[in-house]
């Protein structure tokens, strides 16, 4: 508050100035004596009157809003008892500061200056008034940006974890049905192998935020135990074949971005033939990194078409929330391939 009191004097101290100049001007025109210390004196401290009403007319202006009609009266007895009391110091210091000392007395004096001044004060007013109007219409649109902004980012988080919730559950229960297929087989030391890996799938699947981002290399080693609960189940009947391109380890990707992926490709793919072959690929094409999957299985609807994969449709949903129109997903046919891909935009921890 002494800061804010203290740049309102200074502000009002200008026109003060001014006015100081435009007065001892006068005075040497009219013969009388110049003196910039008798000017400064007449007509510095009425504006300092301003200085100290500044802040009751803005907390006025806040609780009677001057748009309304009602306010009318209470704005135009706050700008007469400001236009007075300006008045008053006016005439009370016309006695020392003007040369050959003031005429009249103090009430005709009073009376004059309110006469003179009040066209000018009542804009001096309207200027405060329009002011703390503007600043505070400023500082409204100002805070509804950032509460929207607030709120745009709530919902994308909670529609992050609601997709996180839908892949979640898809992805165990998929992994238990493996389980338990591993266990019909009656091959109970690979079914506590794939339990393990899956314990391990879980602690890291569902620890952090639902939007939150690692790097290619922890992603690459989450998708490893997958697939070696995939491998078991298909004892050993499936080929896997990574190629990672240079410098893409370290790049970020949302949690979870390849699962999907390759799930689909067992679900659709690799399961239609009891085995195959799954390729994992990750390129960096300047600031866009590529993120692959290809298997040899049968052709298979795509996730355009009414009845989309859960995984691969989430997959997309979340893509869109994150990275908006600056990521891709696409699942098409190759030669006797499916491929499906992901590109992002090319992130590091360091950028």
């Amino acid at each position: 508050m002494p800061r804010r009191v203290a740049r309102l004097f200074a502000v009002w101290t200008v026109p003060g100035l001014m006015y100081t100049f435009e007065t001892a001007y006068s005075w040497g025109q009219d013969g009388r004596e110049a003196s910039l210390a008798r000017a400064a004196l007449y007509q510095i401290p009425g504006w300092w009157v301003w200085a100290l009403a500044t802040l009751p007319i803005v907390a006025l202006a806040r609780r009677f809003p001057p748009a309304r009609v009602r306010s009318l009266p209470v704005h135009v007895g706050a700008w007469i008892a400001v236009a007075s009391a300006y008045a008053v110091v006016k005439a009370v210091l016309a006695v020392p500061a003007l040369p050959g000392g003031a005429q009249g007395d103090l009430l005709d004096r009073i009376a004059n200056q309110l006469a003179l001044w009040l066209p000018a004060s009542a804009l001096a007013y309207a200027a405060v008034v329009g002011i703390a109007a503007a600043i505070e219409h400023a500082r409204t649109a100002r805070e509804r940006g950032v509460r929207g902004a607030e709120l745009a980012a709530e919902l994308t988080r909670a529609q992050l974890e609601a997709l996180r919730a839908q892949i979640h559950p898809h992805f165990v229960f998929n992994t238990l049905h493996t389980v338990a297929a591993i266990v019909r087989a009656r091959e109970p030391e690979a079914a506590v192998e794939v339990i393990a890996a899956l314990a391990e799938i879980l602690r890291d699947t569902f620890r952090g935020d639902p939007d939150r981002v690692i790097v290619v290399r922890e992603e690459l080693a989450w998708i490893a135990r997958y697939l070696a609960i995939q491998q078991a189940r298909f004892a050993g009947k499936v080929e896997v074949h990574w190629a990672i391109g240079d410098g893409t380890l370290d790049a970020l990707v949302p949690q979870m971005v390849l699962q999907p992926l390759v799930e689909n490709a067992f679900r659709h793919g690799i399961e239609q033939r009891a085995g195959g072959r799954i390729e994992l690929a990750i390129e960096r094409d300047a600031e866009v990194l590529t993120l692959s999957v290809r298997d040899d299985g049968p052709a298979r609807a795509q996730p355009s078409e009414p009845t989309p994969q859960l995984g691969l449709a989430s997959t997309r949903a979340r893509r869109a929330l994150i990275y908006a129109d600056a990521a891709q997903l696409s699942v098409e046919r190759v030669a006797d391939h499916t491929v499906a891909r992901v590109r992002l935009p090319f992130r590091t921890a360091a950028a």
